[in-house]
């Protein structure tokens, strides 16, 4: 055992293994092909012998994502890349594959989930067979293995400080959740329901984050202390509140039933049905797992969708900013300053975790030099990074099969992956001078050919408003109402971006004084941007370019955050004015990250008053569901609510504020629709009073005054309605006292 010093920490180097320790490896990868073919084939034994249910839907869902992108990552031959790009290349390749079975089925008009599992399982297994067979005749000869990164020997007593802060942490947050319902929270949202103790572990653990980054950086450690800051921080809403909030994920839900008892996308129903890439991909794996429905999946999906995305930024970080703590702090900034919420169970949430996962990639694989390198060459030479040609080709195979699920998925997405890619090329360091320009081509030829009925009739609102920053300023001050908590809560957003912003350029400062190449950085950070000039995407396209750069002003305020931070223990110790100097730079990394965190939870739950409901809603809309004839229309009085999550097809469904876009008269515009059922919650009376200055109890006022002329009340439950509309009488009619309605 040989000990060396290095920059002050003692390294211990364990005795090398000789061959004599190694079995044959032909025999050895034959034992282990035989063991992950039987894993493969129990896997969908179990998958499909599972009783139909949640269970088996969740078995289903990890054998058709794990397995086959596992083994497909397998192919581009990761084995000396992080832990982080192995792991979400694997999922973003095998959800990719699944999107694209599903797309194929529905192309060719043969939907078969059930048939297709079975398919998939076995060209996985024989891919498997396949790869560890060529590996087994090509294995190097047995010799001495050397440990990549030795194990660094830390004074016991010093080691387990910070994993008992990060332990503090959990605790501290486990035992302060409590159940919170929307009625409980006003115009601040759900910041104001929480516990002290819930509100005090976030700046534990960011306090053990900036212990362990300016002690040891014990990467176990901190990867274990930024998965739990992903639970705490995205798990926080669906733990403490009664079901999926973002009643939207319901109305996804009903996209995933209907192709998957369809087989193709429902026809001049909604833009979303353009782009069915994701509902087709979930269609496919409910439908495999015996199901009707996705409702299970869509509660914790932020946790997975988000920690899917701060692990692919945890990749693209290592490979710009290298293995340092800067590359963890910049994991961290994007960690606590993702307010946008875009993570829920949704497209834009699976497509931004897998172009990151492209990004991290094409970044790992495809390009040369470094970001933050000089080139040597001009720009119009493409680079050829330091790797193989067969590197090189199955990477852009696995680049182009997550493309593939990506351009039917979303409409943004696909363009930001492509123009960042295209700043890559004109930087002189993407490999590939074509794979923007397809992107771009398949994008372009998805939406004339494939989402024709999206844009045909149309043609003003998709470019009418390019270039014109009056449209992009005409949405965002749109979406700039309510009331004076509603606008505390915008500003603590408004600030979270600012605070992301200015520690990027810092970083830009940073790094420009220490001569890098940081230019092609700054370029990546304003790329997104550029789509506010071409598409107004309604008042939401700043927070959609916010979303989009994220990840590389996190890799600017990663550097400006680590100059901040003092640099790692030294041997011999530092005198006590150094010691001081020290504790108060480690402190304001700590405040800095801690007050994102407070933030993030505050901005996070500012919309939970109108946009969390609880079972009692859903109660509401299966009553609906239950009764309602065929062609009836059940309109919900505000936004917000578990709206349109089944019978799409069968039931006109709104909410009278969309139809009559305005809350002057909303007893006139239900008089105007006439709809067979209308639906009441305190979630429409928190969104009137809040988005729209309406006094306290309107809903109740408008219930009174609509069943005085005769409507009657269908569903009734915490406050949540359902009222009939009467039968063969014109809305409006005052109907006499004692008057039988049938």
């Amino acid at each position: 055992m040989t000990a060396v010093v290095d920059a002050g920490r003692t390294v211990v180097v364990p005795a090398q293994r000789t061959s004599t320790d190694d079995p044959p490896p032909a025999r050895h990868l034959d034992r282990v092909a035989a063991a992950l073919l039987a894993a493969t084939v129990a896997a969908a034994v179990v998958a499909l012998a599972v009783p139909p249910g949640t269970p088996r839907l969740l078995v289903t869902l990890a054998f058709l994502v794990g397995v086959p992108g596992t083994v497909l990552a397998g192919y581009l031959r990761l084995a000396t890349a992080t832990p982080a790009l192995r792991t979400v290349v694997a999922v973003a390749m095998g959800f990719s594959l699944v999107t694209v079975v599903a797309m194929l089925m529905l192309a060719l008009r043969w939907w078969h989930p059930a048939v297709a599992f079975w398919i998939v399982a076995a060209l996985t297994g024989t891919a498997l067979a396949v790869r560890l067979v060529r590996a087994a005749r090509t294995a190097p000869p047995p010799g001495r293995r050397a440990l990549a990164w030795p194990p660094v020997r830390v004074p016991p007593a010093r080691a387990v400080v910070v994993p008992l802060l990060a332990v503090g942490a959990v605790a501290l947050w486990g035992a302060g959740l409590r159940p919170v319902e929307a009625t409980d929270l006003g115009a601040l949202g759900l910041v104001t329901a929480l516990s002290p103790l819930v509100l005090a572990a976030y700046p534990v653990l960011v306090a053990a984050v900036v212990a362990e980054l300016v002690t040891r950086r014990r990467t176990w450690l901190l990867g274990l202390i930024t998965a739990a800051g992903v639970v705490m921080v995205y798990g926080l809403q669906p733990v403490v509140e009664p079901v999926t909030r973002l009643p939207v994920s319901f109305f996804h839900t009903a996209f995933i039933s209907y192709i998957g008892e369809h087989g193709a996308a429902m026809s001049n129903y909604d833009a979303r049905f353009g782009w069915p890439g994701f509902f087709a991909g979930f269609a496919f794996v409910v439908r495999a797992a015996g199901g009707t429905e996705a409702t299970a999946l869509t509660r914790f999906a932020p946790v997975v969708l988000a920690g899917l995305a701060v692990l692919a930024v945890r990749a693209i970080a290592v490979r710009v900013l290298g293995e340092g703590r800067a590359a963890w702090l910049a994991t961290w900034v994007v960690l606590l300053t993702n307010w946008t919420e875009q993570d829920y169970f949704s497209p834009q949430g699976a497509t931004y975790a897998l172009m990151l996962a492209a990004l991290a990639l094409t970044l790992h694989r495809l390009t040369a030099p470094g970001l933050l390198e000089r080139r040597t060459t001009s720009w119009r030479t493409p680079p050829v990074p330091a790797n193989t040609p067969a590197d090189r080709l199955t990477a852009l195979a696995g680049v182009l099969l997550i493309v593939a699920a990506v351009v039917p998925s979303h409409q943004l997405t696909p363009l930001v992956l492509a123009g960042v890619l295209a700043v890559l090329r004109l930087g002189g360091r993407l490999w590939s001078t074509w794979l923007p320009v397809l992107i771009v081509v398949a994008t372009l030829a998805w939406l004339v050919f494939a989402a024709r009925e999206f844009w045909l009739g149309q043609l003003d609102m998709l470019i009418g408003t390019i270039g014109d920053p009056a449209a992009v300023q005409a949405g965002v001050s749109s979406r700039l109402t309510g009331d004076g908590g509603r606008f505390v809560v915008l500003g603590v957003r408004f600030a979270l971006t600012g605070g992301v912003a200015v520690l990027a350029a810092a970083g830009l400062w940073v790094l420009r004084r220490r001569g890098t190449a940081w230019l092609p950085l700054a370029a990546l950070m304003a790329a997104p941007f550029g789509l506010a000039l071409l598409q107004s995407y309604g008042g939401e396209i700043l927070m959609r370019c916010f979303l989009f750069a994220l990840p590389f002003l996190a890799l600017g305020a990663g550097v400006a955050l680590s100059r901040m931070l003092p640099a790692g223990r030294h041997v011999p110790a530092p005198r006590p004015r150094r010691a001081g100097v020290r504790a108060v730079r480690a402190t304001a990394g700590a405040l800095v990250l801690g007050v994102f965190a407070l933030s993030l939870v505050t901005a996070r739950g500012g919309n939970d008053a109108f946009s969390a409901p609880a079972q009692a809603d859903l109660d509401a809309q299966e009553y609906t569901y239950r009764t309602a004839a065929v062609g009836d229309s059940l309109e919900a009085v505000a936004p917000f609510g578990p709206l349109r999550f089944r019978r799409l097809d069968t039931l006109v469904q709104s909410d009278s504020i969309a139809r009559c876009r305005s809350m002057d008269d909303l007893l006139g515009c239900v008089r105007s629709g006439r709809p067979d059922f209308l639906y009441l919650s305190p979630l429409h009376e928190a969104y009137g009073r809040i988005m729209g200055g309406l006094p306290a109890g309107w809903t109740a006022q408008l219930r009174t005054e609509l069943v005085a002329e005769g409507w009657t009340v269908g569903f009734s439950e915490d406050g949540r309605t359902v009222l009939r509309r009467p039968p063969d009488r014109t809305v409006g009619d005052i109907v006499p006292p004692g008057t039988v309605l049938r």
